[in-house]
C-alpha cells in the first residue's frame, strides 16, 4: 500500500526512492475513501415528506395513545 511505504520512508524505517516516493504519493487518493458530505433537499416539509414514503412502504407503523398525565400527589 502506497500509505504504508510513505509512512516508513518519514519514519525512518525505509531509505526514501524519488520514484516510488512520487508513485506512491499520487497513489494515495485512489487507495483509501474519501469522506464527503450530502446535503438532500426536499419539496415542502419533510415530515410530509417521509408520513409519504412511509405510506408508500406499507410499513405498519405503531398506534399512538392520546392520553393526559395524571395529578401528582403533593
Amino acid at each position: 500500500m502506497a500509505l504504508e511505504y510513505v509512512q516508513d520512508v518519514y519514519k525512518g524505517r525505509r531509505p526514501p526512492d524519488a520514484w516510488r516516493m512520487r508513485a506512491a504519493m499520487a497513489a494515495l487518493p485512489f487507495e483509501s475513501a474519501k469522506l464527503s458530505a450530502t446535503a438532500l433537499s426536499f419539496p415542502g416539509d419533510f415530515a410530509q415528506t417521509l408520513e409519504k414514503a412511509i405510506m408508500r412502504s406499507g410499513v405498519k407503523m405503531a398506534k399512538t395513545i392520546d392520553a393526559e398525565a395524571l395529578p401528582q400527589p403533593e
